[in-house]
């Protein structure tokens, strides 16, 4: 089990780059490390349509791998119906951000979980509300972020955009590779891996390979995760 009161971790990447499997996976990895672990989402959007569409909100599979059968408004306090961009979904639902009212979830969960791990919007601008983006909130909380690269052509240039202001904002980045799709050009996947560590000064810690996660589910993911990206898992769990 870890000290009390550790700093979380953001887990941050492009839309649909993985960050909530991931989360998952690091809970259930988690309980084999003895380490209780919390998954996060300050700001969410789309209830209306998941709620249509029958489908779990990132908040509630939080819930489902987490011990303790917390709340769902613990973990996801903001979610708005609408699937629009974060500022305007919240306007047009009249939610106003409470940033103390967040730090005191995630002050609970300090309190009652060994780690906690926050999902980013899709995007480090993203703005949260017409005074506050997403990278301005991430410094008043933690200078902790695993960030996943999906090597694709159309992700590239962005990727690496966000990977420089990170750095600039003297974020300590871990960053990973997740194969996504199943079918990956090679040669393209290298040449991105390659630009990145020597455009970072770092290495990449791993690449989590495909996965069907709907046939194999999150412990079949959170397997590969550990033997897949091992320098990161000891940092987490066994350091």
């Amino acid at each position: 089990m870890t000290s009390p009161h550790s700093k979380p971790i953001f887990v941050g990447g492009l839309y649909q780059s993985g960050k909530t499997t991931l989360i998952r996976s690091l809970i259930h990895l988690g309980k084999k490390f003895h380490d209780n672990c919390a998954g996060f989402k300050a700001f969410d959007q789309g209830r209306l349509i998941k709620n249509a569409t029958e489908e779990k909100t990132d908040g509630e599979f939080f819930c489902e791998m987490m011990i303790g059968e917390p709340m769902e408004t613990l973990v996801s306090p903001y979610i708005a119906h609408e699937d629009y961009p974060i500022e305007m979904a919240f306007r047009r639902d009249g939610i106003r951000i409470d940033w103390g009212f967040i730090k005191e979830r995630l002050r609970i969960l300090d309190e009652n979980y060994d780690k906690t791990f926050i999902e980013l919007p899709p995007g480090l601008y993203t703005p949260l509300n017409d005074k506050k983006l997403t990278y301005e909130w991430m410094s008043d909380i933690s200078k902790e972020v695993i960030w996943i690269i999906q090597p694709q052509k159309d992700r590239f240039e962005h990727n690496m955009g966000e990977i420089k202001l990170l750095l600039s904002q003297d974020f300590n980045i871990h960053i990973i590779m997740n194969h996504y799709p199943k079918t990956l050009d090679q040669s393209l996947m290298l040449y991105i891996w390659e630009t990145v560590e020597k455009f970072a000064n770092q290495q990449i810690e791993g690449m989590i390979p495909f996965t069907d996660l709907d046939k194999k589910g999150i412990p079949a993911m959170a397997e590969k995760i550990e033997l897949n990206v091992p320098g990161l898992i000891n940092r987490l769990f066994r350091e």
